[in-house]
């Protein structure tokens, strides 16, 4: 992936960098768990048992979040059943409905529109770091966009009150009105959003989000004790995006002007 050999098996383009990072970070974790463990994964020692040791070492040992894990176990299968299609391995166990990837539905949170006001009214004028990442949740929050498209944002790719830039991920061009509070957001960056981490983004955006006293607790049944705050992340600007347009549709065809 990292040289170009393999690509993208329906698109035939180059592989996103995220993509090449996850199977980088499965690597990663599979060989710290044969050190951990004192074994080595090889392909026809990876069965239901290996399965369960490593799901209890990433779990109990990291403490990975359930949609972390979920990931690994994914990239995991993706890279079995291809060892299999190409015939360096015979063992399918990737196929067993027990072989699966976990996944919490706190991917499915979302903020209010009230929620995003009270993160949107904080006043973070004394630390520059949280304002930043405030502000760049609130472009996710009124453009859709992914984190990978936010931070990859530059003066070129804003047109006559539009974003318009190639995905990251998708690799897809697309063209974003500009709503009021965005264009002040991104003026306010001269249309130039500064580099972060994914990582670090989620760490400071829980900070800023209990900065705004988004205190609720259960709202995810899959951690029911967490406040929101903890829940949030990068992904659930997109999220609160989609739940806002399904007011705004609903409230249209409630008034029959759609």
């Amino acid at each position: 992936m990292n040289n170009g050999t393999r690509v993208h098996l329906s698109k035939g383009t180059p592989m996103a960098p995220k993509t090449i990072f996850q199977f980088e970070n499965l690597k990663r974790h599979l060989e710290n768990y044969q050190k951990a463990k004192k074994t080595k994964v090889e392909f026809d020692k990876i069965d239901l048992t290996f399965y369960n040791d490593f799901m209890g070492y990433l779990t109990t040992k990291l403490e990975l979040s359930p949609n972390t894990i979920g990931k690994l176990i994914t990239n995991l299968k993706v890279f079995l059943r291809e060892a299999f299609d190409e015939g360096i391995t015979t063992n399918n166990i990737f196929t067993h409905r027990k072989f699966r990837s976990i996944n919490s539905v706190s991917e499915t949170i979302y903020l209010t529109p009230i929620e995003i006001k009270e993160i949107l009214n904080l006043d973070l004028k004394t630390n520059l770091k949280l304002d930043r990442v405030r502000d760049m949740f609130i472009i996710g929050c009124y453009t859709g966009l992914r984190f990978s498209d936010i931070v990859s944002i530059k003066p070129e790719h804003i047109n006559d009150g539009m974003i318009e830039i190639t995905q990251v991920k998708t690799k897809e061009r697309v063209a974003i009105p500009i709503i009021k509070e965005v264009e002040r957001l991104l003026s306010k960056y001269n249309n130039s959003i500064h580099k972060i981490s994914n990582q670090k983004f989620n760490d400071y955006i829980k900070d800023v989000c209990k900065l705004a006293e988004l205190n609720e607790v259960g709202r995810d049944s899959a951690r029911p004790k967490d406040i929101l705050a903890d829940l949030v992340s990068s992904h659930t600007a997109r999220r609160s995006f989609a739940y806002f347009l399904y007011i705004v549709i609903k409230f249209l065809i409630a008034d029959g002007f759609w």
